[in-house]
C-alpha cells in the first residue's frame, strides 16, 4: 500500500481509493475535502480498511502487507501503524512528517497555502491542535508489537525536518514491545535530498525482504 501526501497527490484520497476499487470492485472514493483538517481522520480510517479489506478478499497475505510513504504520505502510514499495528509487517517512511504539532508550529517551516488547507492551523485553532494531536504518529505510540520500520530523512530540504523523523523512532524504539531482531525500527540520515536515491532504493529493497518478497519463485 501507498500512503500519498497533498502535496504529492492533487486528490489523494480519491486516487488511493479509486486504485483500491480497480482492485476489488467495491470500495468507493469520498470527496477529498472529507479528509482534510479536522476531518483528516478519516482518511486514517480508510487507509486502514483498505488494508482490511485487502486481506479479507484474499489481495494480500495477513503477514505480509506492507506500506509505504513519503512526507505528510508517512504521516498516513505512521498513524495507521499506530491504529492497526498488527495489520502491517513492514512500513518504509521517507522524510516523514511524524511529529506534526512540532513541525507545522515551527515558524522556519515554510508551508504552502494548499498544506494549510490540507492540515489546518493547530497555531490559531484549538480544535485543529486537538485534532492533529489525536493521530500525530509521534504522540500516539503504543506499547505493544509493531511492523518492522524504515525510516530515512534528509538533513536539508523542503521536505519536512530531519528531527521529525528522529523523534518519531525514538519514541518507537522506546515504547514498541517488538522483537528488534525480527522487526527492526531503523533510521538513515542524508545529507539532502539530492542524496535521497540511495535510501530510496535501499528502502525499497528492504521491505520486499522483510515482506518475504525476495523468495517468491524459489
Amino acid at each position: 500500500m501507498a500512503g500519498c501526501g497533498a502535496g504529492r497527490r492533487s486528490e489523494p484520497r480519491v486516487v488511493r481509493l479509486e486504485i483500491l476499487e480497480v482492485l476489488v470492485g467495491e470500495v468507493l472514493p469520498r470527496p477529498p475535502q472529507t479528509g482534510r483538517g479536522l476531518s483528516k481522520a478519516n482518511s486514517l480510517d480508510d487507509f486502514v480498511a483498505c488494508a482490511d479489506h485487502l486481506v479479507s478478499t484474499g489481495w494480500a497475505a495477513e503477514d505480509r502487507l506492507g506500506a509505504v510513504g513519503l512526507g505528510a504520505g508517512a504521516l498516513l502510514v505512521g498513524a495507521a501503524a499506530n491504529r492497526a499495528p498488527e495489520r502491517f509487517r513492514a512500513l518504509v517512511a521517507g522524510t516523514p512528517l511524524v511529529d506534526p504539532l512540532e513541525t507545522l508550529q515551527d515558524e522556519d517551516v515554510m508551508l504552502t497555502l494548499e498544506q494549510w488547507i490540507e492540515w489546518g492551523d493547530p497555531v490559531g485553532d484549538e480544535a485543529n491542535y486537538h485534532a492533529m494531536r489525536s493521530y500525530s504518529p509521534a504522540e500516539n505510540i503504543r506499547e505493544t508489537e509493531y511492523p518492522a520500520i524504515y525510516a530515512w530523512t534528509a538533513q536539508e530540504g523542503p521536505d519536512a525536518p530531519a528531527a521529525c523523523a528522529a523523534i518519531w523512532v525514538a519514541q518507537l524504539r522506546d515504547r514498541v514491545t517488538s522483537d528488534p531482531t525480527q522487526r527492526p525500527i531503523l533510521l538513515r540520515s542524508v545529507p539532502s535530498l539530492a542524496a535521497s536515491a540511495g535510501p530510496k532504493i535501499e528502502s525499497m529493497a528492504w521491505i520486499l525482504e522483510q515482506l518475504g518478497a525476495v523468495t517468491l519463485g524459489e
